[in-house]
């Protein structure tokens, strides 16, 4: 089973050799010069929100082309019919998150909405992602995420405002036929996420997964919320949909914790964050017939866990159970889970370049941190693109 998902030979089939030779250039920059990376991907962010001359056409042309679909859907469609060409699902992600105006929540809102409507017209691609801090402010949702805290009648109003375009997304998956992949954000914030989830859930999770709230399994509370909400749910006769994640903000909660004397809400190991993840694969298959998950991981060992739980059961089909990865990483998985008649779905990033990148400023991170991704990545590419090499030459 570990050697299945490292064919490289399947697992890069649907890139050409130039766009092989850009990824390790680009993965080699990572795995090498990590200071400079995360050094650079500051400076980045500063020339594009500032409009520097060929910023965007820099980014654009390296990270952005690596690790995003397009600048629209339209852009997205050759990547989306190429993905789905040997067997692997879209999951449209949007490039907005922490906007701060009601103008630019009303704007966001229809980018989600156009993404639904576009999605319920392709059938390979089943989900669309969002950030609720797209739609809503980030202080209100951190307010709202404390019951003992005063809300002013302008903040009322405010929430309000902000439950309303998120029913109007959901609705709007729901009569598309299309679900929603709810990303999880910092934790401070998360109760008003999950008050906002669950309500949508009990509204239209009555038959299908419309919505898939996310679990951060390097927390220590996610475990809890997890069997909570899916408990709460199932006498219900509800669905709970879960995207179970290893997380992304782990140097943002600890410091945090740390400047206001609070426990670190995230494991002590990465052993424990892994064995917490497991355990929620565990449990979420276990309840497949009444909850629908998404292993969306990078981690070999999770993604076979799961896939032999699949295969002893004979379950391979089961419209309850999905993998997931990011686009630009990880094609081993993805691609080689795609030929073992499972659901295998890439996470597709587009937007304007200022608009994505944050998001590419995350993977800049997560790539150069201790989990050594861009060293993996590196080498597969590099065996990739050495294997067609001597492939021409016979």
């Amino acid at each position: 089973m570990q050697e299945l998902l490292t064919n490289t030979k399947t697992a890069f089939k649907y890139k050409s050799t130039k766009d092989l030779k850009l990824a390790k250039w680009i993965y080699g920059i990572m795995h090498q010069y990590p200071d400079l990376v995360l050094s650079m991907s500051q400076l980045g962010m500063f020339a594009v929100e500032w409009k520097i001359p060929f910023a965007d056409q820099v980014v654009y042309n390296t990270f952005y082309k690596v690790f995003c679909g397009g600048k629209d859907l339209k852009d997205c469609i050759s990547v989306v019919e190429n993905l789905a060409e040997f067997g692997v699902e879209t999951v449209l992600d949007y490039g907005a998150e922490a906007k701060d105006s009601e103008e630019e929540y009303e704007a966001v809102t229809q980018e989600f909405l156009k993404a639904i409507r576009f999605a319920g017209k392709h059938a390979s691609i089943p989900l669309i992602s969002m950030k609720i801090t797209a739609i809503a402010d980030f202080e209100l949702l951190e307010k709202y995420s404390n019951p003992s805290s005063t809300k002013s009648p302008q903040e009322v109003i405010d929430w309000e405002r902000a439950m309303a375009r998120f029913d109007l997304i959901c609705k709007t998956a729901y009569e598309n036929g299309t679900s929603i992949f709810v990303d999880a954000e910092e934790s401070w914030i998360q109760p008003a996420l999950d008050t906002m989830v669950m309500e949508m859930m009990k509204l239209y999770n009555t038959e299908a997964p419309v919505l898939y709230n996310t679990y951060q399994m390097y927390l220590k509370s996610s475990r809890d919320r997890l069997i909570s909400h899916h408990s709460e749910l199932k006498k219900a006769g509800l669905v709970l949909g879960a995207k179970i994640v290893r997380g992304a903000y782990m140097d943002k909660e600890s410091k945090r914790a740390e400047e206001l004397g609070l426990e670190d809400p995230i494991y002590p190991t990465k052993g424990d964050t892994d064995d917490a993840y497991n355990e929620a694969i565990l449990y979420s298959f276990q309840e497949r017939d009444n909850m629908a998950f998404c292993c969306a991981s990078h981690n070999r060992e999770s993604c076979i866990i799961l896939l032999e739980l699949i295969k002893e059961n004979k379950v391979e089909n089961h419209p309850n159970i999905s993998f997931c990865q990011l686009y630009g990483m990880s094609d081993n998985l993805t691609f080689n889970l795609a030929t073992q008649g499972v659901r295998s779905m890439k996470y597709l990033p587009y937007g304007s370049v200022e608009n994505t990148f944050p998001y590419l400023v995350r993977r800049a991170h997560e790539n150069t941190s201790i989990t050594n991704d861009a060293s993996r990545e590196y080498l597969m590419l590099s065996e990739e693109l050495e294997r067609r090499e001597k492939a021409k030459r016979k």
